[in-house]
């Protein structure tokens, strides 16, 4: 009886994902990523360096998202990308930018996206937004042992 009301009225949105839907850069700005990362190193040697989970990246959209639909959400994404010219859009890196967070905090670089990569974003947007959940928590994230907590900054 008690879980008849849950079967009627579902209320929570189960188990919750946080994806962050991103391409990778082309060579140019792969290295120019790499030497900045260099650079920091040698002022902030306690931060982190690039490597195979910390790679350079355009965000193109970060949700939370039920888990039960990310295969769903693959595949509409798939379909954005199926009919976008990736090779053809361009993004224009004019500063850096740093965010506190934590003991190092965060850099990146800021860019100029072009006609059609706000296209492609408002796509995806769209194609993800009946997937979307308003909020979840740090276990939505992926971690490792080695960098187990999750920053409330990305949670928010």
């Amino acid at each position: 009886m008690m879980d008849d009301w849950n079967r009627v009225f579902p209320f929570g949105p189960g188990p919750v994902t946080a994806i962050n839907i991103l391409f990778e850069p082309d060579a140019t700005m792969l290295q120019r990523c790499e030497a900045n990362n260099a650079r920091l190193l040698m002022v902030f040697p306690k931060s982190f360096a690039l490597d195979a989970t910390h790679r350079p990246h355009v965000t193109l959209l970060k949700r939370f998202v039920r888990t039960a639909d990310l295969d769903k959400i693959y595949a509409a994404a798939g379909k954005v990308f199926a009919r976008t010219d990736m090779l053809g859009l361009r993004i224009l890196a004019f500063k850096f930018y740093y965010i506190p967070s934590g003991t190092i905090g965060l850099a990146g670089i800021v860019g100029k996206a072009s006609p059609e990569l706000r296209e492609l974003q408002q796509s995806l947007i769209e194609a993800v937004a009946p997937f979307t959940v308003a909020t979840g928590l740090w276990d939505a994230f992926a971690t490792t042992p080695e960098d187990p907590v999750i920053d409330p900054l990305l949670i928010d």
